[in-house]
């Protein structure tokens, strides 16, 4: 009310609001809205397959360091007490 008041009246703004509606959207908004749908799309696969990626390298990083730990305590054990003779394959065995 106190802009109305500044102006002394009304403008040519104010006497065609009921031009300006939200319900009529033109074609370049609905483009736009298309291409920002899309663009987000776009950026939510990629942080994914980007956190993927960190999570496998991780997990390969963990599991060779878990890989050098069980070698060193196997082999230590080889040549501590070593190779046992009466090791049997019992895979083959009936």
């Amino acid at each position: 009310m106190a802009i109305i008041l500044a102006k002394r009246g009304v403008d040519s703004m104010d006497a065609r609001i009921e031009d300006f509606c939200c319900i009529r959207k033109t074609n370049r908004y609905t483009m736009l809205m298309l291409y920002f749908i899309v663009e987000v799309c776009i950026n939510n696969a990629f942080l994914l397959m980007r956190h993927q990626q960190t999570f496998q390298l991780v997990k390969h990083i963990e599991m060779s360091y878990q890989n050098e730990k069980i070698y060193a305590q196997t082999t230590h054990n080889f040549i501590r007490y070593g190779v046992p003779q009466d090791h049997k394959c019992y895979r083959y065995e009936l």
